[in-house]
């Protein structure tokens, strides 16, 4: 392996994980392309160790043997690096699953979350030279959403969460140890990077659809005007448009509109004070522009509109109220 190949993979392709592909490192890549390189942070640190990276690596092919497997101990930084990649990519896939069908289909949700954290905890169990039993982490997923999101109804971020935990345990169970001649192909890297981005695309489309499309209406100076227009629309004649349009700037009270739809393949209608997650994100995404826009009239230095949208839409969450 040349060192200089490996250095210009790392300047074009670093956050896709392309200078770890061609070290023979397909799910270490993965991690970087789900991750977009530890959000940066990874390629970084990567600039100043890739040069021993390959001279490892080089050392390893040259004398390579198959060695036998044995069980090996689960260090305390992979066991969390398991338990905290399960529940990213966990999220994604529940995240994916609401944006598709809703939140009525427990089961399938279930399933969808369980093969989300079954793939997070699986490859970074099996990054480097030790391996775990896919087996063991798909029936551990399985059981524990089932028993969490099925039986007892647990927030997804709660469900997730344990899910994340009970298969983390019980992969390492099966722990042991692989030679360098045994690691996974390239096609993996490929599979799993398809895997991801197929997710990413139904959520860019499902945020789309059932946020961006969601409808508000903004009562201006004495409640003689109206505006009704969708999140979307505001944001971009807020934001992208010149000269800019901002529509809270007058404004004295808001309305939101019923949901057109509540997922991309569910038509069901909302029932009337049963909240979900994206009515949230429509709440904090009003409530950002509409203190932005007041912070701009401000004159004093109060607290800025990200820490007070944050705040609302914790509030409302909590009492269960959408206003």
């Amino acid at each position: 392996m040349d060192a200089l190949r490996a250095r210009l993979l790392l300047m074009f392709g670093g956050p896709l994980g392309l200078h770890l592909l061609y070290l023979h490192e397909p799910l270490e890549a993965y991690v970087y392309f789900a991750t977009f390189g530890f959000f940066l942070l990874g390629v970084f640190f990567d600039v100043f160790t890739l040069n021993g990276r390959v001279a490892e690596q080089n050392r390893k092919l040259e004398g390579f043997e198959k060695s036998k497997s044995c069980k090996v101990k689960t260090s305390l930084s992979r066991f969390l690096a398991q338990f905290l990649f399960g529940c990213f990519i966990g999220f994604l896939f529940s995240f994916a699953g609401v944006l598709l069908f809703g939140t009525k289909y427990r089961t399938l949700l279930a399933l969808i979350v369980a093969a989300g954290i079954t793939q997070g905890v699986y490859v970074v169990g099996n990054c480097g030279e030790q391996q775990r039993s896919l087996l063991y982490i798909l029936v551990s997923a399985i059981a524990s959403s089932m028993a969490t999101m099925v039986l007892l109804d647990l927030p997804f971020y709660r469900a997730v969460l344990l899910v994340s935990i009970s298969a983390t345990f019980a992969g390492n169970r099966s722990a042991r140890s692989r030679s360098f001649v045994d690691q996974p192909s390239s096609r993996s890297y490929l599979v799993l990077s398809l895997i991801h981005s197929v997710i990413v695309l139904i959520i860019a489309i499902g945020l789309t659809r059932v946020v961006l499309d969601r409808r508000i209406s903004v009562v201006t100076g004495n409640g003689e005007s109206r505006v009704i227009a969708s999140v979307g629309s505001i944001i971009h004649d807020r934001y992208f448009r010149h000269p800019a349009k901002d529509v809270f700037h007058h404004f004295s009270r808001i309305e939101y509109l019923p949901p057109r739809r509540t997922a991309v393949l569910d038509q069901t209608p909302q029932r009337d004070g049963d909240y979900g997650l994206f009515d949230y994100i429509v709440v904090f995404i009003v409530d950002f522009m509409r203190y932005d826009s007041s912070a701009r009239k401000r004159a004093d230095d109060g607290p800025n509109a990200l820490q007070l949208a944050i705040w609302r839409t914790f509030v409302l969450q909590l009492a269960g109220v959408i206003e």
